[in-house]
């Protein structure tokens, strides 16, 4: 029983942690990409797709940085005891997933209205 207790607390300590770090390094990184406006709209379409591929691929690398440093908080605290063989080890992948889901992608306000203005103009919709 105590087993699962501190699995169900670690559960928790990796969402506050996750969610701190997102929620933080999320607006940066879409301000570094700079803001979308209607001035924007005038640009070469390749200069706004290369921009976003640039976007995405940042935000595959912090996806991969992010696996690391929780892999390593694991090893590190020897938690790997406590998650091990458990069905909270699936929930604590799954769980880990739609943190960033929703706190690195969604917050991507700038990426995703360049994407709305390219999947716009594409000649499909035209």
């Amino acid at each position: 029983m105590e087993k699962y207790i501190y699995e169900i607390l670690l559960f928790f300590i990796l969402n506050i942690i996750s969610i701190f770090i997102f929620i933080h390094l999320s607006p940066i990184l879409d301000h570094a990409f700079g803001d979308f406006e209607e001035e924007d709209k005038n640009k070469n379409d390749l200069e706004i797709i290369i921009n976003v591929s640039l976007h995405i691929c940042i935000l595959a690398l912090l996806f991969i940085l992010y696996y690391n440093f929780i892999e390593k908080l694991i090893s590190t605290f020897n938690i790997r005891k406590y998650i091990s063989n458990t069905i909270l080890q699936g929930i604590i992948k799954r769980q880990s997933d739609l943190i960033i889901v929703f706190s690195l992608i969604e917050l991507q306000i700038n990426m995703k209205n360049k994407l709305k203005y390219l999947s716009d103009k594409h000649f499909i919709r035209s």
